[in-house]
């Protein structure tokens, strides 16, 4: 029988390369701590660029956390009120867009309170649409 048409045993590639066999090496060792490498660096490079670009044309981004929600009224005057001391206003003489932001931050007691029934003595269950997502 010719050498062509005789089968190969199977078994793993062999690459002769030294980068290639170091680079295997590696990876069989540090397969997880790359993953995990290149999984948190992919995550801040896309966090940071997102927060670099400019989203609006807000000059004043303003964030206020609380346990207390600002009404409609209390917004607009603190947006009013950052709008007239911003520098570029003072400066020109014009006002300046502001950004503003609410996010709400409840202590247990808090969301208690938010929960609490008071006529029903209990707290609210979802079937009686409560005015709250902690319910």
């Amino acid at each position: 029988m010719s050498q062509r048409y005789e089968k190969q045993k199977a078994g793993e590639i062999v690459v002769q390369n030294r980068f290639v066999k170091w680079l295997d090496n590696f990876w069989y060792h540090y397969k997880w701590h790359t993953i995990a490498v290149a999984f948190f660096l992919f995550t801040f490079v896309v966090c940071f660029v997102q927060c670099s670009t400019s989203q609006g044309a807000a000059d004043i981004r303003v964030a206020y956390v609380g346990g207390y929600a600002p009404t409609a009224e209390e917004r607009q005057g603190i947006i009013g009120v950052m709008e007239s001391i911003s520098p570029d206003a003072l400066e020109a003489g014009k006002g300046s867009v502001v950004d503003l932001r609410t996010f709400g931050v409840y202590s247990d007691e808090q969301i208690k309170d938010l929960c609490w029934d008071e006529e029903a003595k209990q707290v609210h269950t979802p079937s009686a649409a409560p005015p709250c997502l902690f319910c």
